[in-house]
Formats: C-alpha cells, sequence, structure tokens
C-alpha cells in the first residue's frame, strides 16, 4: 500500500470515530447527565421548599407558594420528559444508571401531589419523592 492509501485510511478511520463518538456524546451521555442534574435539582428542592408551609403567615405566601407549584411541576414533568429522551432507557435502568421508570413515574406523581398540597400536608409527598429517588434530603448520618 502507497502511503497516501494509508493516510486515507487513517483520516477516513479518525473521521468515522470522531463521529461516532460525538453521536454517543449527544444521544446518550448528555441525556443522562442532564437527568443526573436534574436528580440534583430535585433534592435542592427537597431542602429548599421544606420551608414554605412554615411561611404561611407571610404577607407573600400566595406569590411563593404559587411559584412553587408552578416548580414542582416543572420537575415532574422535566422527571417523565427525561425517559422519552434517553435512548435504551430501559436497559440504563437495568444497569442501575437511570432509575426505573416505575420509580421515576411514581417521583413524578408525588412531585405533583407536593404541589397540591404546598399548603398543607406537603410532607408525605415530599418524603415519597426523596424515598421513590433514593435522596437523603434530611441528611441522616448512620
Amino acid at each position: 500500500m502507497s502511503e497516501i492509501t494509508i493516510a486515507s485510511y487513517t483520516a477516513i478511520i479518525g473521521a468515522s470515530l470522531l463521529v461516532i463518538s460525538q453521536i454517543l456524546q449527544r444521544f446518550l451521555i448528555e441525556p443522562i447527565q442532564e437527568y443526573r442534574k436534574l436528580r440534583g435539582d430535585i433534592a435542592y428542592t427537597l431542602i429548599m421548599y421544606a420551608v414554605v408551609p412554615v411561611m404561611e403567615n407571610d404577607p407573600d405566601f400566595r406569590g411563593i407558594a404559587h411559584k412553587h407549584k408552578e416548580h414542582l411541576r416543572s420537575l415532574a414533568s422535566n422527571l417523565r420528559r427525561h425517559i422519552e429522551i434517553i435512548p435504551f432507557y430501559g436497559l440504563f435502568s437495568i444497569l442501575g444508571i437511570v432509575d426505573s421508570k416505575k420509580r421515576v413515574i411514581k417521583a413524578s406523581q408525588s412531585l405533583v401531589g407536593w404541589s397540591n398540597s404546598v399548603r398543607r400536608n406537603s410532607e408525605k409527598h415530599r418524603d415519597s419523592v426523596a424515598d421513590v429517588l433514593g435522596i437523603d434530603w434530611r441528611g441522616k448520618i448512620d
């Protein structure tokens, strides 16, 4: 083989590997990273919104509660969205890379329940979200 042929093959193989790695990055790795970030956002929300019922005497409570409701529903919607976005979701859940569809749907339902009960009895929904997703938001030390 001539040097030009070898260089051509090397360039084609290199370009092919680049394209394959970009496809894997864009369609597999990034959606999974976004899902992990969403779990982090939910952990953050569990801590930050735990104080909302205590704020009921605050004159701005109605506006704050409305914002919290919207945010909680957005988190619930995004959880379900990731089931559709991540290719081979079932395989990744079996491998433990993402939560099972059943757990994600349950967490999403609990987030919606929490948004519906921001003013009252929201603790059971918060605890359900944390339990289903395995988030220790209370900082328990064993």
